[in-house]
């Protein structure tokens, strides 16, 4: 509701003083009652929503961040692994320069 975003909170106050003022003119007490019970359940009603919504949206935030905090770990474990294979790798200069040595000590 982008009217209500532009409003601030005296401004929505005198909003509610002037809308329950203008119901209220010529209402008795038992008709007072009914349109006060029926706005606060309106109210009850949309504050449940707006909590419900409010709790699905911070429940996909955080499966969202749950599976980036997943391939994080992910990406780092197989930095790790690369890092492991690379160094079980033989280096084919030490290989060579074994391989020499070796000759060399069989003459």
């Amino acid at each position: 509701m982008s009217w209500l975003d532009c409003l601030d909170p005296t401004e929505l106050a005198i909003i509610a003083l002037i809308v329950s003022l203008v119901l209220s003119s010529d209402q008795n007490a038992d008709e007072l009652n009914v349109w006060g019970n029926f706005v606060v359940a309106v109210g009850g009603l949309m504050l449940v929503i707006a909590a419900q919504k409010q709790f699905r949206q911070n429940k996909q935030q955080e499966k969202e961040q749950e599976k980036e905090d997943i391939q994080q770990q992910l990406q780092s474990l197989q930095k790790m692994l690369e890092q492991l294979i690379d160094a079980k790798k033989p280096d084919k200069n030490a290989e060579d320069g074994a391989s020499f040595i070796y000759i060399q000590g069989g003459k």
